[in-house]
């Protein structure tokens, strides 16, 4: 029997409610003395009517929040094609918390995970689905970083200002 992510095995199997079954690594808890947060994010799956895709696993208390992942243009093989699943999702979750990260200095990994979870834009149809019940909002997340962090272009304070007055270009 081969073995697979829990984010790939979505697209062999229907859906699962994680709250019944534990699968991993959804359910892992990776809070430690020296890390007192959960860092697994888990994502579920929606299509493009914001629906939770017919194979995405959910959970009102082990998966976090939806993102678009059915019919998404990705890199196969020599070339692209459209594929589905929560291995879908997910890359559209972590590149939102790199962002974050990423462009306002001072921002904790903490810090941005519950950002991203509290930043979702409500659901109807994830209620219940997801602990959040609802899908990545991009620009609420990056605008609510923004608002707690010093942006990267301020962080750098303590340079001197370089003067281009004295700079010979070869000609």
């Amino acid at each position: 029997t081969p073995l697979y992510s829990s984010a790939a095995s979505d697209v062999y199997k229907r859906q699962a409610n994680l709250d019944s079954v534990a699968t991993y690594p959804a359910a892992y808890d990776c809070t430690t003395p020296h890390r007192p947060f959960d860092c697994v994010v888990s994502v579920a799956a929606i299509d493009q009517a914001g629906q939770l895709a017919g194979y995405s696993n959910f959970s009102a208390t082990r998966v976090d929040l939806a993102a678009p992942g059915t019919n998404i243009l990705s890199t196969s093989g020599d070339g692209y094609d459209t594929l589905s699943g929560t291995s879908m999702a997910t890359p559209h979750v972590t590149g939102a918390i790199a962002l974050c990260l990423a462009a306002f200095r001072g921002t904790t990994a903490e810090q941005a995970i519950a950002k991203v979870k509290s930043t979702v834009t409500p659901m109807g149809t994830l209620a219940g689905k997801t602990a959040s019940g609802g899908r990545l909002n991009v620009s609420a997340l990056v605008d609510s970083c923004a608002a707690e962090s010093t942006a990267l272009a301020g962080a750098i304070s303590n340079t001197k200002p370089v003067s281009y007055t004295h700079l010979t270009l070869p000609t």
